[in-house]
């Protein structure tokens, strides 16, 4: 029997590549996962057989009413969630600061930031309760210094790193471990058609990230609170 044989996962970009990956390593450790996503046809296109350990949700996180949702419905319809993998999240080019938009700042807050505190405002309080438990989000290398172009992501970004060692150290003790995983470029069709001229070999790929979200949900990371963790190549 896995460890996560009686966990319940939250996955939110349940419908994304690494959001698949990570459904699929939880999924094979025998763990109930629960995977939300904003887009209901690419839940269904994700997981046309889904086990019945798997549970999908439409639910757009930037919504407020999304947080009564997932604090109301769907804790008293599922087991409240021992893992929350906080992976919905969003990537833009842009142009210098000063010429950036005011909504290019907005979207990328909601997608990056109002995402994550929809999920532990309504997620967070019902695991206090359980006794704890771990959460995983996503940076970005990038933003552990601002790069041209990409200010409004690299800001993004860095409030959710800074969100989450904010939220460790406010609730390390009380049986939760928070982590933060800090991607370079991730090997999908996407970035692959976004930046065709760049060899992916050195990509960390969703698969490899699902593994690392795997061993932070796990008792051998017991340890490790508040931590910013780079993978891929470091330039």
């Amino acid at each position: 029997m896995s460890e996560f044989s009686n966990k319940v996962v939250y996955v939110s970009g349940g419908a994304g590549n690494l959001g698949q990956a990570v459904t699929k390593v939880f999924l094979d450790k025998e763990a109930t996962v629960i995977a939300l996503d904003i887009d209901e046809a690419a839940l269904k296109t994700a997981y046309p057989d889904a086990p019945d350990q798997l549970s999908t949700y439409a639910i757009d996180l930037t919504d407020p009413i999304a947080c009564d949702f997932l604090s109301g419905r769907l804790a008293q319809e599922h087991k409240i969630a021992d893992i929350l993998c906080a992976l919905t999240g969003g990537f833009a080019m842009g142009d210098p600061v000063h010429e950036t938009p005011s909504e290019i700042f907005s979207q990328l807050f909601e997608l990056n930031v109002q995402t994550l505190l929809t999920l532990v405002s309504a997620c967070v309080p019902h695991m206090q309760t359980n006794g704890g438990g771990k959460i995983i989000t996503i940076g970005a290398n990038a933003a552990l210094n601002g790069l041209p172009n990409m200010g409004a992501y690299c800001a993004s970004k860095s409030a959710v790193m800074k969100l989450t060692e904010s939220m460790s150290a406010e609730l390390k003790g009380n049986g939760f471990n928070i982590n933060c995983i800090l991607p370079t470029i991730i090997n999908t069709p996407q970035n692959r058609a976004a930046m065709p001229g760049t060899d992916p070999k050195d990509w960390e790929t969703p698969k490899s990230i699902a593994k690392l979200i795997c061993h932070l949900s796990s008792d051998a990371a017991e340890d490790m609170h508040g931590q910013m963790v780079r993978v891929g190549e470091q330039g």
